[in-house]
């Protein structure tokens, strides 16, 4: 199973131990994605619950709702694909009159969602997504954590 151990955890495979992201390294490339104009909130989650997030706005409240139903969406998108023989998807996008948003896997039970405004150009979100997850990733690990 892949998961997180504990909030932002790593294994290191020298030494089979666990790291805790002590330095904070998934909030801050969060927080960097607040800096695309347009960008209201951006957060990782894995197996349906918020790992770390960052907000621009003060409603918390619509962003949680967002994020909550990101799981979903990705695994619809993906369980579309692969009945069409295709590989998981890169991005899923979702477009309404005043939102965007953006949800990545980072692995099977792992992903990183952008809620944007509308006028947001989504080319610049999804280029930091991808930088993103390269830098986050390791702190999704496969395997028991007990």
């Amino acid at each position: 199973m892949i998961g997180v151990c504990e909030l932002g955890a790593t294994e290191d495979t020298a030494t089979s131990e666990y790291k805790i992201d002590t330095e904070g390294v998934i909030r801050q490339a969060l927080v960097g994605m607040l800096m695309i104009p347009g960008v209201i909130t951006c957060s990782a989650f894995s197996d349906g619950i918020t790992i770390e997030r960052a907000d621009s706005t003060a409603d918390p409240d619509r962003n949680t709702l967002a994020i909550i139903h990101s799981q979903d969406m990705l695994s619809l998108g993906t369980r579309i694909l692969r009945e069409l023989s295709e590989s998981i998807p890169e991005y899923v996008t979702i477009e309404s009159d005043s939102l965007k948003m953006v949800i990545s896997p980072i692995d099977d039970s792992a992903g990183l969602v952008t809620v944007c405004g509308a006028d947001t150009a989504l080319g610049m979100v999804r280029l930091q997504m991808k930088h993103i997850i390269e830098e986050i990733a390791p702190y999704f690990v496969v395997g028991d954590c007990g």
